[in-house]
């Protein structure tokens, strides 16, 4: 049987990894019957009249790359993905989520794929660099004619929690952190940079300056690192037990703001109407619909207005000079019988009583179902017509939040609403987490 190996866009790392057990790698494919006749790493760069077998390490990066995986997936036999790039894209792929950023790259470099975007896939070798040995299990079963599966492990030790950041609002236990990123990332977009990385290799976390709470480093309680973490490392504060204690006692009501309601509706697949009907199944004895851009109407211009308690800090923070233009961010009074659904987890540092959309999607499923909910009959959504005027202008996103108040320091006029949230209010950090998928912001 021959196999042929080609390189597309990754390190080479995998390849190198059977090079470097060449002696025991050529033994095991003898004893198999197998020929390598291409790999360019052995001084073997020709293009082979036939094979049976192609390996395929790196990911597909241009047109070029996309014609000659479907010229190899024609001429073999199997086709197997070596490591991580084949296989997922891997490394490759992460710059083009920002190709809008990079102009290191030839132009000819336009998209990272996994090669199965474009062919079949016979087998797979996991990781980055794979496991000599997975690669000739690959190869033994394919030549054997035995069902090709793919190979699990782990590595052989595991981490433990090695410090919590916690205070009244966000906790970061660095023991789950993957050091993805995408928090710090979040944090400096914003220009807050309340979190970075600590350490160096192996040892490497995210954390804050010095270990210290989240208070006392700048942070603003957005939520968003909590939002945007993949593995729960950073998380807010879990309202759902209080919430849930005064659902089983009775006699409360529902005061819940209009992205909210939107957003539950989204993540539930239902309009909004059928949201109202399942809140009051909880047994609440009122459901009242508040639009946070009341206050719009009660302001003249120039004038500042924070959508929440981060919006005002973040003035505060980067531009104290625009502190005298801010107005109160929008509160609401209410009753200690009283739960308030938000799509802020800012709001939290204002209220023991707050859940966000994320944290009442959770209760509706488990309390009601999402079945039940879909077959309820709706009742009518209030909607307040809240009309602004031309000096109004609302800003939505880090991006466009620091650009209107770099216009406005300098020409200090109209009503700027700040909602710092990727995509605004409508995507704020309280959102439920498939909501927040389709915000400008992508890692």
């Amino acid at each position: 049987m021959k196999v042929a190996i080609y390189s597309f866009s990754s390190c080479e790392g995998c390849r190198y990894t059977i090079i470097n057990e060449l002696d025991k790698v050529l033994v095991v494919l003898k004893s198999l019957g197998v020929e390598i006749v291409r790999e360019p790493l052995l001084g073997m760069g020709g293009e082979p009249a036939n094979y049976d077998v192609a390996i395929i390490e790196g990911a597909v990066t241009s047109k070029e790359e996309v014609d000659k995986i479907k010229e190899i997936r024609r001429k073999c036999r199997y086709l197997v993905a070596l490591g991580s790039c084949a296989a997922l894209g891997g490394i490759v792929t992460f710059m083009y989520k920002h190709k809008g950023e990079v102009t290191r790259f030839d132009e000819a470099y336009k998209f990272g794929e996994p090669i199965h975007k474009f062919v079949r896939v016979d087998a797979v070798v996991k990781g980055c660099p794979i496991k000599v040995e997975e690669f000739l299990t690959t190869i033994e079963h394919i030549v054997k004619g035995l069902p090709v599966v793919e190979l699990e492990r782990r590595f052989q030790y595991f981490k433990t929690s090695e410090r919590i950041i916690d205070d009244y609002l966000l906790k970061l236990d660095t023991g789950k952190c993957i050091v993805c990123g995408r928090c710090v990332e979040v944090c400096s977009i914003l220009g807050v940079n309340a979190l970075d990385y600590g350490f160096r290799g192996s040892s490497i976390i995210v954390a804050t300056p010095f270990f210290k709470k989240f208070s006392e480093v700048g942070c603003i309680h957005c939520g968003l690192c909590a939002s945007y973490c993949p593995v729960a490392a950073i998380t807010y504060r879990d309202d759902v037990p209080k919430a849930l204690e005064l659902i089983g006692s009775g006699n409360f009501s529902i005061i819940i703001d209009k992205w909210a309601l939107d957003g539950l509706a989204e993540s539930l697949e239902v309009n909004a109407g059928k949201i109202i009907a399942a809140l009051k199944l909880l047994n609440a004895r009122e459901v009242r619909l508040w639009d946070p851009l009341e206050v719009v109407t009660k302001v003249s211009e120039p004038a500042l207005i924070p959508m929440s308690n981060a919006e005002a800090e973040y003035v505060k923070m980067i531009y104290p000079e625009l502190s005298k233009y801010l107005v109160d961010y929008p509160k609401i009074t209410f009753d200690a019988r009283t739960l308030v659904i938000t799509s802020c987890v800012a709001r939290k540092k204002d209220f023991s009583q707050v859940l966000t959309t994320q944290e009442a999607l959770r209760i509706l499923e488990s309390v009601i179902g999402r079945e039940q909910i879909g077959n309820i009959e709706e009742e009518e959504v209030p909607r307040q017509g809240i009309s602004l005027h031309n000096g109004v202008k609302i800003l939505q996103g880090p991006d466009q939040v620091r650009e209107g108040l770099r216009e406005f320091r300098i020409d200090p006029k109209y009503v700027l609403v700040l909602q710092l949230c990727f995509g605004g209010c409508m995507y704020g950090s309280g959102q439920p987490y498939r909501l927040l998928d389709k915000t400008t912001y992508v890692h």
